[in-house]
This record gives structure tokens, C-alpha cells and sequence, in this order.
């Protein structure tokens, strides 16, 4: 699953950790604001940016992001989550592939 955080156990103080490191990081570059975190669950696989995310359960995206912004606020930046609804809602896109 994605970001090692759905292996049956998570943690919200890592999470958070993880969430001011990334700020500290943003802030050392001179980066006001953070794009992320990536909130949609991803559960569509031709979406590509799945890897972002926190997996395909709702609570436990919803309490994974909480803590990220909790983490990216603490280390000095503004957190601009993204993707809140129907982001890989695709409806009328053709993945052709040739071989």
C-alpha cells in the first residue's frame, strides 16, 4: 500500500513527524507553502499519482492527511491539501497503448 502507513498498525505521532520534517525541509528551501498533503484515496489505478496518498480507506487517509497538516504547520509552512472529491473521476478519458 502506499507510504508504508496501512500495514494493519499506524502511528499519528510518526505521521505528524513525518508531516514537520517535510515542513522543516519546505522551510529550510525558503518554501511558504507545501501542495500537500495529497488527500484522495486512490482507488483508481490509471490515476498515476496514487502514490501520494495514504490508500484506499477513508478514515484512515482523512486521519493520515489531519496529521500531516498538523506536522507541515508546526515546521513553519501553510499546508494546501489536494484533491478533495472526484479528482480520478474519470469518466471520458482513452488510455490506448501501443506494443
Amino acid at each position: 500500500m502506499t507510504s508504508g502507513l496501512t500495514k494493519g498498525r499506524w502511528n499519528r505521532d510518526l505521521i505528524r513527524q513525518r508531516g514537520l520534517f517535510i515542513g522543516q525541509e519546505h522551510k529550510h528551501k525558503g518554501v511558504n507553502v507545501a501542495l500537500g498533503p495529497m488527500m484522495n484515496m486512490g482507488r483508481v489505478a490509471q490515476g498515476g499519482r496514487n502514490w501520494e496518498g495514504f490508500g484506499g480507506d477513508p478514515f484512515l487517509a482523512g486521519e493520515a492527511a489531519y496529521e500531516t497538516v498538523l506536522g507541515l504547520q508546526e515546521g513553519g509552512v501553510i499546508a494546501c491539501a489536494k484533491h478533495l472529491v472526484g479528482k480520478y473521476a474519470y469518466s471520458s478519458l482513452h488510455f490506448t497503448f501501443k506494443v
